[in-house]
């Protein structure tokens, strides 16, 4: 259910309208910010996200085209991302976006799978996750 929703999200949101490509205040402020490995430490395991370049403006990918209707469905990025988690695997992650009021943020896989976070920026070298229903956030500090 929430894929089908984070799914609608993205698609909807997305349009060839300028005013869509542009960022509101909080969007570059959060996106600054991510830039860089961010580790959060649980214990001895750590999982962390690196965020690399970015799309400036967004990035407006078509990830399906009914080639009889013209219909697409794209999804807007707003820079490269990578996870590897506390086992030392590396996540599907690709690329991510950051909602209008930078109060969430979507990790996209190379597949398109999209998984929305609670969001807060704390620094310039910290943020906050919680995926869902969790009830703690995961603090990430920059390395």
């Amino acid at each position: 259910m929430l894929l089908c929703t984070a799914i609608s999200f993205c698609f909807l949101s997305c349009s060839k309208d300028d005013d869509e490509l542009s960022l509101t205040d909080a969007q570059k402020k959060a996106i600054a910010v991510l830039d860089g490995k961010f580790v959060w430490t649980f214990y001895t395991s750590k999982t962390s996200y690196t965020f690399g370049k970015r799309y400036n403006p967004p990035k407006l990918v078509t990830v399906n085209e009914d080639y009889a209707t013209g219909k697409k469905d794209q999804l807007l990025l707003h820079g490269e991302a990578s996870e590897i988690y506390a086992s030392g695997e590396t996540s599907s992650v690709r690329y991510y976006y950051v909602y209008p009021n930078a109060d969430k943020i979507v990790f996209i896989t190379d597949s398109y799978l999209v998984y929305i976070y609670d969001f807060k920026v704390i620094s310039q070298t910290e943020f906050r996750l919680k995926y869902e229903d969790d009830v703690l956030w995961d603090t990430y500090t920059k390395e």
